[in-house]
């Protein structure tokens, strides 16, 4: 039996109490050492997982406190090779463990530990470390790596791999167990600073994704959209968990820091982008605009697009035949001036007077809710609506007719009722069949019927010019 077996056993031993730091300390000291001395450790902690639950649950404390305290690169490396492989999967599936009842957080500390060997196995690196500043001397190499990591360098792999570290770390309830046992609190103080330092790592990494999120090609675009999501229900979970955190934290002595939710508003803004079916061209637009910023040259693929494009869009012109030029096609007829436009309108709404300005009572309904449609929410541009929408509400805005808004006009109160959209211009006979009205107005904006079946936009086309 080795020194270091010795020191295990003493370390996991089958009664209440975490660990002496006596029987940790020289095993952390092994872990920094190239003789050998790691892979006995390794070999006697795998052995004492086949115990009782008590001794898995203090060896998984152990095998933790060497990954937070150790020679982090010399233990992951040796867990992720195949001659140091520790069988963590079968403890997070379950066993028939001997003497007291196994705690509740059991399986699910084994699976995260299982997960972050997994983690460094495909990438070659440790994020909750590189998180760690002051634990890694804030090194450009290791500190920060997810912030600065490119796209083409696997940026979103090594996010979505955090990820999955990450929701195994929520799924390491401490707070249901017994938070009196001294195992217990050491295991959940070490997982909450794993929490802490690996949200910060996929927080910057999920702004360096944001950053390059324009550029990215549509498939890369695609997985960021959904690492995006994933962020946000982490983001959630991660506030619940700290806020459950919290209440034991007298006793974990870990400062709780406060989270906000991330917005999820942005998720939608990401994915009309990336439903845009001008998704290529706006995302070679992006590019050329921010290398124009830093100064740049376009590259040769956005050139090459620029190019090709150009080519889509010219035009050829060809000398009219003979039979064109008597009789010219519809393509290259004369656009119509805006006065021709604006009778096209009125004689399409002039088709539905008697409905619009009939003597029914439902005709003001049928107005406001066919003639004049509201603008989309989206056009600002609410002086370029033929319709000037609803009358009496824009004193200064120009209207498409040519007349000023109906609010500039100052009118005088008639007592009579009289119709400000009528004009002089009338017959008298006209002015002796309306009907007396206590206001032009109706309460909306809308006209009131009118027993003539007059249609005051005819009017305004013929105004003479004051």
């Amino acid at each position: 039996m080795s020194s270091y077996d010795k020191l295990l056993r003493a370390a996991t031993k089958p009664k209440a109490g975490a660990p002496k730091a006596k029987h940790i300390d020289p095993l952390i000291a092994a872990s920094f050492a190239r003789d050998g001395s790691l892979a006995d450790v390794l070999r006697a902690l795998a052995g004492r997982l086949r115990e009782g639950s008590t001794v898995v649950f203090k060896s998984l404390i152990v095998l933790h406190t060497l990954i937070r305290n150790g020679g982090v690169d010399n233990v992951l490396s040796h867990l992720a090779s195949e001659q140091g492989k520790i069988n963590l999967r079968a403890v997070a599936q379950g066993g028939n463990w001997q003497g007291a009842d196994a705690p509740r957080s059991l399986a699910a500390y084994a699976a995260y530990l299982d997960s972050r060997v997994g983690y460094y196995r495909e990438m070659k690196h440790d994020a909750i470390r590189a998180a760690d500043v002051s634990r890694t001397g804030g090194g450009s190499d290791s500190a920060h790596r997810l912030r600065t990591l490119s796209v083409e360098k696997g940026l979103l792999r090594a996010v979505g791999n955090a990820q999955k570290v990450c929701g195994r770390v929520l799924e390491c309830s401490f707070f249901f167990d017994d938070l009196n046992d001294e195992m217990t609190i050491t295991a959940f103080r070490m997982t909450l600073k794993d929490l802490l330092a690996l949200y910060t790592a996929i927080n910057e990494g999920m702004i360096n994704i944001l950053e390059h999120y324009f550029e990215m090609s549509k498939p890369d675009a695609t997985k960021a959209l959904d690492i995006y999501k994933r962020f946000t229900r982490h983001t959630e979970k991660v506030v619940a968990y700290l806020s459950a955190a919290r209440k034991a934290s007298h006793s974990l002595n870990v400062p709780i820091p406060n989270l906000k939710h991330a917005p999820i508003s942005l998720a939608g803004a990401l994915g009309e982008y990336l439903d845009d079916a001008n998704f290529e061209e706006n995302r070679r637009e992006y590019r050329r605009n921010r290398r124009a910023a830093e100064g740049l040259e376009p590259d040769e693929q956005d050139k090459k697009a620029a190019e090709d494009a150009a080519k889509k869009k010219k035009i050829t012109i060809k000398e009219p035949t003979a039979e064109e030029k008597v009789k010219p096609s519809a393509s290259v007829a004369r656009p119509a001036s805006n006065n021709q436009a604006l009778q096209d309108f009125f004689d399409s709404i002039e088709t539905e007077q008697q409905s619009m300005f009939g003597p029914s009572p439902s005709s003001s309904a049928q107005f406001g809710a066919g003639a004049f449609q509201p603008a989309p929410a989206q056009m600002s541009f609410l002086g370029t609506q033929p319709t000037g929408q609803a009358f009496g509400m824009m004193p200064q805005q120009q209207m498409m007719t040519g007349m000023p808004a109906f609010g500039a006009q100052q009118l005088q109160p008639q007592a009579t009722g009289f119709n400000p959209f009528l004009t002089q211009q009338q017959q008298p006979q006209q002015q002796q069949m309306m009907q007396p009205q206590i206001t032009g107005f109706a309460q909306g904006g809308y006209l009131q019927p009118q027993m003539t079946g007059f249609n005051p936009f005819r009017a305004s086309m013929s105004l003479s010019p004051q």
